[in-house]
C-alpha cells in the first residue's frame, strides 16, 4: 500500500515565498499597465482605452486569486494531502 506524503515545513516555506514573490510581481506588473495606460491616454493615444481595459482585468485577479487560495487550503489541502491513517 502506498503512502501518501505529507510536505516537509521546509518545502511548505519554499513554497509560501515563492508564491508571495509571484503574486507580488504580478500585482507591480498589473500596477505599471494602469500608469502606462494612463499616460499613454494623457497623450492622447487612443490605444490607451484598450490598455486601461487589460489593465484592469488584469488587478481583478489579484481580488479572486487570494480568495480562491484561501479556500483551496482550508478545504482543498485535505482532499491533496490527506493525513495517513494507520490501519
Amino acid at each position: 500500500m502506498q503512502q501518501a506524503t505529507q510536505l516537509s515545513p521546509l518545502t511548505t516555506r519554499e513554497l509560501h515565498i515563492f508564491f508571495s514573490a509571484h503574486f507580488l510581481y504580478g500585482l507591480g506588473v498589473s500596477i505599471l499597465q494602469v500608469f502606462v495606460s494612463v499616460y499613454l491616454f494623457e497623450q492622447g493615444i487612443a490605444l490607451a482605452w484598450v490598455l486601461g481595459y487589460f489593465a484592469i482585468l488584469n488587478l481583478s485577479r489579484f481580488v479572486f486569486v487570494p480568495f480562491t487560495g484561501i479556500l483551496a487550503s482550508r478545504w482543498g489541502a485535505i482532499f491533496i494531502f490527506p493525513k495517513s491513517r494507520s490501519s
